[in-house]
């Protein structure tokens, strides 16, 4: 029994999703070696927005399969990125960096849960546009930045 060609076709974008998750370990890795976890995180987020709005603004096939293999290395390459910058964030304190990466985890999974939802009565509610979803991601992810970023400012000068 041949398989449709939606079917077949979705096969292969997880196939290349599933190479793109081998490689983010390893890449936000040495990233992080190279320039620390803090503004890795930055730069990963940056870059799978973008990537995500690439999915959101174009058909063109080789590109998709190009941005499906970026997308792919964030999911698993998020995790050890995340627990480097704990790490960072209370340096010499095992202790304490257990309790806020369990909790990180707890939040992590209960968003990713929330978020199904969200997504699931956004496709419902669009008609299937499937477009709105990658739009929605990317601009959740710069707002997530933009939160970064202005809370960092925020420390520096001293404003509470």
């Amino acid at each position: 029994m041949v398989s449709a060609p939606g079917t077949y076709t979705g096969g292969l974008f997880w196939i290349r999703y599933g190479v793109g998750a081998v490689a983010g370990p390893p890449l936000y890795g040495f990233l992080a070696d190279r320039i620390g976890p803090r503004p890795t995180v930055r730069l990963v987020v940056l870059i799978q927005a973008a990537a995500l709005l690439g999915v959101y603004a174009t058909s063109n096939r080789p590109a998709l399969v190009a941005l499906t293999i970026v997308i792919g290395t964030f999911a698993p390459g998020i995790v050890p990125l995340a627990l480097a910058r704990v790490r960072e964030s209370i340096p010499h304190n095992v202790h304490r960096q257990n309790i806020v990466w369990s909790r990180a985890a707890i939040l992590s999974a209960a968003a990713m849960a929330a978020a199904g939802y969200a997504f699931s009565a956004l496709l419902n509610i669009s008609g299937g546009n499937h477009r709105l979803l990658f739009l929605t991601a990317a601009l959740l992810l710069l707002v997530v930045l933009l939160i970064d970023l202005g809370y960092r400012r925020r420390l520096h000068s001293g404003i509470k």
